[in-house]
């Protein structure tokens, strides 16, 4: 609500990252948490050196050092990794070119919605999605908003890194993410905190 749409681009690459995972799920959640990190480090690894540099992790207020050892001795060899988890979360979106969720989140949906470049890594393909949903988020897979595959994640980054707005503003991008949108992630009215207040004293 009362967020304006992206005008511009920034400069850096900026991750967000799911949370580590607790045990409220029947599961393995960490094990799954650990795949999430390993692969993000995947990701990392293979960018290049122009955008390495401008590289930015968001992670999750529960990330603590400990539950991921692979993770934590990757961020310790490499120093030249950003970390910011106090900065709010808008402003770091101002100052993205793009920005990369390493799991399916609503953070994801509220991008699309306010036109800042996101793009999804999802481990597990599309295997959780309902059969009646597949067809649209296949939809997003084919204008290279969500990536299955770290090699071919790797390859669209360093392709568009120049040129990002290019990829963004592509007609058919625009028309697939119009769609997309319009049936999961509507745009609120300018005036809706008035009217999700209105709402709230019918009950009082």
């Amino acid at each position: 609500l009362n967020k304006k749409e992206n005008k511009f681009l920034g400069k850096k690459l900026t991750i967000v990252f799911r949370s580590s995972g607790v045990r409220t799920v029947p599961f393995d959640r960490f094990e799954y948490g650990k795949i999430l990190y390993d692969k993000t480090a995947e990701i990392i690894e293979n960018l290049s050196d122009e955008i390495k540099k401008k590289t930015l992790l968001r992670l999750h207020p529960n990330y603590k050092k400990g539950i991921y050892f692979a993770f934590d001795n990757f961020i310790k060899k490499n120093k030249y990794l950003k970390i910011d988890n106090k900065t709010k979360y808008h402003k770091l979106l101002i100052d993205s070119k793009i920005v990369i969720f390493n799991d399916f989140s609503s953070g994801f949906l509220q991008n699309l919605t306010l036109n800042y470049p996101s793009i999804v890594f999802s481990p597990l393909g599309l295997s959780f999605i309902h059969e009646e949903n597949k067809a649209d988020f296949e939809e997003l897979i084919k204008i290279k908003l969500i990536f299955t595959d770290v090699k071919s994640l790797n390859n669209h980054l360093n392709k568009i890194w120049n040129n990002t707005e290019t990829w963004w503003n592509d007609t058919s991008n625009v028309k697939v993410r119009k769609i997309f949108l319009e049936k999961y992630s509507l745009k609120p009215p300018s005036n809706g905190l008035n009217e999700f207040s209105n709402i709230l004293k019918k009950f009082n």
